[in-house]
């Protein structure tokens, strides 16, 4: 696990493989110390997900997804 911490420790963002002996999952955890919640993984077999632990796509959005060109429109 690789984990990073504000500087008075009670928020944090960690880097950790949660796949155990079945496979290679790399999941993004963030929020407070105590209970981090998931907001990106990534399966063994290429599928990720946001704010989703079971994503069943290449790349599966729960929640709005935005798209912009760089414009600033």
């Amino acid at each position: 696990m690789l984990s990073f911490q504000n500087a008075t420790g009670n928020r944090f963002s960690n880097i950790v493989n949660t796949g155990g002996d079945s496979d290679s999952t790399l999941e993004f955890q963030v929020g407070e110390a105590t209970s981090p919640s998931t907001a990106m993984i990534i399966h063994e077999d290429g599928n990720v997900g946001i704010n989703t632990t079971s994503p069943v796509a290449k790349l599966q959005v729960n929640g709005e997804l935005g798209i912009h060109d760089g414009s600033g429109a």
